[in-house]
């Protein structure tokens, strides 16, 4: 139930917020991130951010969740979540899982899919508090995974970065939002102590595309210059 109002809300208030792509035929779900929220972010879901506030846990698996159900049975392909970005470099991968509602209480229970995304591709987005601020969109792939229109789900991630600066954007959905801090064994309600009640995040039924290396984009232009020339022979 709760995860069924988080879709209806999420998708509804991506709408309303002007959030990029939320009208797209590709959106299964999205809950937009939250503007008024800016500075309460937490960067705890961030590897490096954990072991900087905490080392004597030497890098400990925080993960976030956020609950979402679709209204209608689709395959998920892509992902992403949203950060407010302060670090010096961009994350690099992304641990993931998808998980049933199915623990205690509606908690995340049987793990679905997951899987590393280390093709972690990041747009930048609007620059907040006087330009200190630049929000990015971090999107990686997940392969084929089947969901049911209606049944309760979460998306739980782990940013893997250098630079422990990156935060993780509230949401402006109203609930749903759990962290573990054991690899995902057992889950408690909110993030981070900070008050967040939802975070950014956005299904795709389609996957990323990989933008090929400007070596790569060199090679084609000769291929098909050849392929003209041999033409007007």
């Amino acid at each position: 139930m709760m995860a069924r109002m988080i879709q209806r809300f999420g998708v509804v208030a991506a709408l309303l917020m002007g959030t990029a792509g939320a009208a797209r035929a590709d959106v299964l779900f999205q809950i937009a991130p939250d503007p008024a929220a800016t500075g309460s972010d937490s960067c705890l879901f961030d590897l490096a951010c954990t072991n900087a506030v905490n080392p004597s846990s030497g890098f400990a698996p925080t993960y976030v969740a956020q609950a979402f159900s679709l209204g209608s049975t689709a395959t998920l392909q892509s992902a992403s979540f949203n950060t407010n970005y302060q670090a010096s470099i961009y994350g690099t991968a992304v641990n993931w899982m998808v998980l049933a509602a199915d623990g205690a209480g509606g908690m995340p229970g049987t793990v679905l899919a997951s899987g590393l995304g280390t093709n972690l591709a990041a747009t930048p987005g609007a620059t907040l508090n006087a330009g200190s601020v630049q929000t990015v969109d971090y999107r990686f792939n997940t392969g084929a995974v089947n969901l049911l229109a209606g049944a309760d789900y979460y998306l739980a991630f782990q940013e893997i970065s250098a630079d422990p600066n990156d935060y993780l954007s509230n949401g402006v959905a109203t609930g749903g939002l759990v962290q573990s801090s054991d690899g995902g064994t057992s889950w408690t309600a909110g993030y981070a102590a900070n008050g967040a009640l939802s975070v950014a995040i956005s299904l795709y039924s389609d996957s990323l595309v990989a933008v090929p290396e400007p070596a790569s984009l060199a090679v084609l232009a000769l291929g098909i210059g050849a392929l003209a020339a041999r033409r007007r022979r």
